[in-house]
């Protein structure tokens, strides 16, 4: 074999031996190929999944938030009217007729007197609302119930609205009607709140 066929034939082989090497190679980068875009499908699939959870938990975040959002204003809005009907209620008995005011502050003393010597403090402008001798008139009712017919008017008269204010001693009672519309007020409040949360 000549020189010349000896190299032809290395260079056939060497030639050969590049072409596989360079199919083999080839080959491993479309199995490198594959195996990233497999890698990189899979991580895509979960980076994907925890946007969308990410996402539904976001919209039920901010659903919960509006719920609320629009339960506090609906609380807020009920709120506004039982202000307004307790300050309608407190105006009726402010402008009450003089016969309904004594009829409701009779009831008021009938019920709450315990012995009949308290001191009633009321305001001035609702014990005039009273006609002349209606402790008296009181008085006769609670003796028949067995009670000391000694009610008396305190000699103070502060600006405590309508109803009234029973002292017996170092007790107080307040009969006021704010009074009474702030505890109503309250247990209404109460109730609203309990039924929207």
């Amino acid at each position: 074999m000549s020189l010349s066929n000896i190299v032809g034939k290395i260079q056939s082989d060497a030639r050969l031996e590049a072409e596989e090497l360079r199919l083999h190679a080839e080959e491993r980068a479309k199995e490198i190929l594959l195996a990233a875009q497999d890698e990189a499908k899979a991580e895509a699939s979960k980076i994907r999944e925890r946007a969308l959870a990410e996402r539904d938990s976001q919209i039920q975040r901010l659903i919960a938030a509006e719920k609320t959002q629009r339960k506090k204003e609906l609380l807020e809005e009920k709120q506004k009217h039982i202000t307004k009907i307790l300050e309608e209620a407190l105006h009726s008995f402010e402008t009450m007729d003089d016969s309904a005011y004594e009829a409701y502050i009779t009831d008021l003393l009938l019920s709450a007197v315990t012995e009949g010597n308290e001191e009633i403090v009321m305001e001035e402008a609702y014990q005039k609302k009273l006609p002349a001798g209606y402790l008296i008139k009181v008085g006769a009712k609670l003796a028949m119930s067995g009670k000391k017919p000694l009610l008396h008017y305190a000699p103070d008269s502060p600006p405590i609205g309508p109803g009234l204010i029973l002292r017996r001693g170092k007790v107080r009672e307040d009969l006021t009607v704010r009074r009474q519309l702030k505890l109503l007020e309250s247990e209404l409040r109460g109730e609203i709140a309990k039924l929207l949360f």
